[in-house]
């Protein structure tokens, strides 16, 4: 999830809300339409504001990944074992030790070099 994160900056809620289907254009781009509820493991198909609803395009290599990470998915890409959304407030707990807290930062950083967004002097 992370990957995702980093590489097209959609929201947390958003991005547990992304379905197979949701990959259009040989998988080179995201239809952004919906979340996960902060407080209940739910679907809505409304966003955070009007213009939150988009379409975001991949990297090649991003949409490369996650084709491969699709293969054989329907459904939520990110659900739990019975199938139901993550809540987005669990997931540090869940996810990440004490010591990893700053790695969704440090992934960031190194999938926007490798795809070449940020250099030593152009830091977000």
């Amino acid at each position: 999830m992370y990957v995702l994160l980093a590489a097209t900056g959609l929201r947390v809620s958003e991005a547990l809300a992304v379905e197979n289907k949701h990959f259009t254009n040989n998988g080179r781009t995201i239809i952004v339409e919906q979340q996960v509820k902060k407080d209940s493991p739910e679907v809505v198909k409304y966003l955070k504001t009007d213009a939150a609803k988009r379409q975001v395009d991949l990297h090649p290599d991003v949409a490369e990944y996650f084709q491969r990470y699709r293969t054989g998915k329907t459904g939520l890409l990110f659900h739990t074992a019975h199938g139901t959304p993550h809540l987005y407030g669990n997931l540090e707990d869940r996810w990440l030790t004490s010591g990893e807290r700053d790695l969704p930062r440090q992934i960031a950083i190194y999938i926007a070099r490798q795809l070449g967004s940020v250099t030593e002097g152009n830091r977000s």
